[in-house]
């Protein structure tokens, strides 16, 4: 089931696929079967995701697997709460799952093997819409006296056009579009697309 979900995704998001698939695992068990999930067990985990405190990490640069998720000597509990985003991130997982999990069909009868009635819910967290604050021109101009030439550049950039620290510094000739009088980036973006700005 995991081949399906990370197809065409990139390297990093895969990794959180993983993770949060693994998680998935480890509290209802490996073993449970989706026609056994109840409205009750699916708010309980829930619950039990946004209540977890968030652990670091410490077995270096590996990657964790599903065995290094029960072992508390790699972990170090940061005492932090996930933010409502990361708990939506394991939850809207959960619901992709059992989305799949609702197509499959019994090889003989042909009839739905997950027939949940009704269906099972998933109530995501709400999460306020962050509203960007950008810097004023006069703070990036006393900023911009201590910046190096190619910082201050980015800077620019990011002002003029609303680029991400990331996207001003990848701009190149390339990019310059004269007929529109702007900047053209061709699948470079965040969302894959190409955008002008």
């Amino acid at each position: 089931m995991k081949r399906v979900v990370e197809r065409g995704r990139k390297a990093e998001h895969v990794d959180n696929i993983r993770l949060w698939g693994d998680h998935i695992m480890r509290f209802f068990g490996a073993e449970t079967p989706f026609r056994s999930l109840t409205q009750a067990r699916i708010d309980e985990y829930a619950l039990h995701v946004s209540i977890e405190t968030v652990r670091k990490w410490l077995g270096g640069s590996r990657k964790p697997t599903a065995a290094d998720l029960g072992n508390p000597e790699l972990w170090r509990d940061t005492g932090k709460l996930r933010s409502k985003r990361q708990v939506n991130n394991y939850l809207k997982h959960l619901q992709r799952l059992i989305d799949v999990a609702a197509k499959v069909r019994d090889p003989v009868t042909r009839a739905p093997v997950l027939s949940q009635d009704p269906p099972l819910e998933i109530e995501l967290e709400k999460v306020a819409r962050r509203k960007p604050r950008p810097m004023t021109d006069r703070e990036l101009a006393d900023r911009r006296a201590h910046l190096t030439p190619w910082a201050a550049d980015a800077a620019e950039l990011s002002r003029l056009f609303g680029f991400r620290a990331s996207e001003a510094l990848k701009v190149e000739r390339k990019h310059i579009d004269r007929e529109a009088k702007g900047l053209f980036f061709r699948e470079e973006t965040k969302s894959g697309n190409d955008e002008h700005a």
